[in-house]
Parts: C-alpha cells; structure tokens; sequence
C-alpha cells in the first residue's frame, strides 16, 4: 500500500489498505486498524477528498487514544 501511494497509484493503495482495514476489523487489531486508518486519509488526502481524509485520520487519532489510555 505504501509503494503504491509514494508511486501515486491512489487506487490500488486505498484497495490494498481496505482490506488491511477488514482484516484488522476482523481480529481486532486495534494497533494496526489505526496505521491503516492513517494511511487512508493520506491517500484520500492525495485525492483532494478533504473530509473523508480528516474523517479517516480522526477515526486513526482516537484509536491510537484509546490504545494509550489502556
């Protein structure tokens, strides 16, 4: 995902981190869930797609809160 992006293949990086995303939803990897989340609004970001980027990032932000709380 992240060779894709630097390489601004926008599409295949926001695939390959969607299914980052279902695999850590699925086995509740909340550390990686939030990397994931960041690299989506960066690549929504590249995309001039401005509040889905903030939202993604948001969503990585209080994940990465929650995991230091605990």
């Amino acid at each position: 995902g992240i060779y894709h992006l630097q390489q601004s293949n926008y599409a295949q990086a926001l695939n390959f981190f969607i299914e980052v995303q279902n695999y850590a939803e699925s086995n509740s990897d909340l550390n990686l869930l939030a990397r994931v989340l960041m690299n989506i609004g960066n690549v929504y970001y590249e995309l001039n797609q401005y509040t889905t980027a903030i939202s993604n990032l948001q969503k990585a932000t209080t994940l990465a809160q929650k995991i230091d709380d605990n």
